[in-house]
């Protein structure tokens, strides 16, 4: 499970890079698109801490004490 997870989360990552790369180069279609690139940023954290929030609950469910490992770091 955790692998298909991480799977969809590169393959989205991907995409951002690559759109970036777009964006980065193009710069009148950077222009052109300011505000959606924003709005895409923010989808992109919004959905990495859930993908994030997502693994760690299904690591706790495996191993209870997995989070309060890292409490004691």
């Amino acid at each position: 499970m955790e692998h298909t997870i991480g799977k969809t989360f590169l393959k989205k990552r991907f995409l951002l890079n690559f759109l970036f790369f777009i964006f980065e180069n193009e710069e009148e279609i950077q222009e052109a698109h300011k505000t959606d690139l924003k709005k895409l940023e923010d989808l992109v954290e919004d959905d990495t801490t859930e993908w994030m929030e997502l693994l760690d609950y299904l690591r706790t469910m495996r191993n209870p004490n997995y989070l309060k490992e890292f409490e004691n770091k």
